[in-house]
């Protein structure tokens, strides 16, 4: 198989016979000559080889029947391109959002068509790493701030959302006098955009060596 493909381009009939070929190079090679059925797609999502499996949870039209049946891959890869595929199914999305399949959730948490709904349920995640990738997504709401922040009270994630420039005005005082004792400016910065600062927080801040942090305040 691999030997005809190396000639001329194949014709339409060899094209059709070699859409049953189990091997994954023969399947990459004519995957851009033909559209394949809804058929041929299960037949790959259900392969026993890793790489047509991959190659069809990268498909951004893939059927959400299809798409039921890779999020449960035993390969990690494999899931984790399905949760980054933009055209990821709302259900299938959220059935990730839901899990504890880490790897998977970060992917997910970078897909620009995460539902609204996996957005508030990955800012929820129990793994830091998950509502670190969080952190970095364009389109965060206060709502969705003020899970990752007061909810959290993660400092870590704070200090990037920090860093990135994220201003935030919902930070709860409580949480506010943990990041003045910190020695970061990022953090002091952070802090500064809050709605709820005291007077003798707001005196503190303009004392404050940074200028990054005087420039947040004011």
């Amino acid at each position: 198989q691999r030997l005809m493909l190396a000639r001329n381009k194949p014709k339409p009939d060899v094209v059709q016979a070699l859409r049953l070929s189990p091997d994954g190079m023969v399947q990459e090679a004519i995957k851009d000559l033909y559209e394949p059925t809804a058929a041929d797609l299960l037949a790959r999502a259900e392969s026993d080889d890793e790489f047509q499996r991959l190659e069809t949870a990268k498909r951004k039209d893939l059927p959400a029947e299809i798409q039921h049946v890779l999020a449960t891959d035993a390969i990690e890869e494999v899931r984790v391109a399905l949760a980054a595929n933009p055209g990821i199914d709302e259900e299938v999305a959220l059935r990730f959002a839901a899990s504890n399949d880490a790897a998977a959730c970060e992917a997910l948490a970078g897909n620009p068509k995460l539902p609204e709904a996996g957005k508030v349920e990955l800012c929820h995640h129990e793994s830091d790493s998950v509502r670190l990738c969080m952190a970095y997504r364009d389109d965060l709401t206060d709502e969705l701030l003020d899970i990752l922040v007061n909810q959290n009270e993660d400092l870590n994630l704070i200090g990037h959302l920090a860093l990135r420039g994220t201003i935030f005005e919902g930070t709860k005082p409580e949480l506010l006098e943990q990041l003045f004792k910190q020695k970061r400016p990022s953090l002091h910065a952070f802090a500064a955009n809050a709605a709820q600062l005291s007077d003798a927080q707001v005196r503190k801040l303009m004392r404050d060596n940074a200028p990054s942090v005087r420039l947040a305040l004011c």
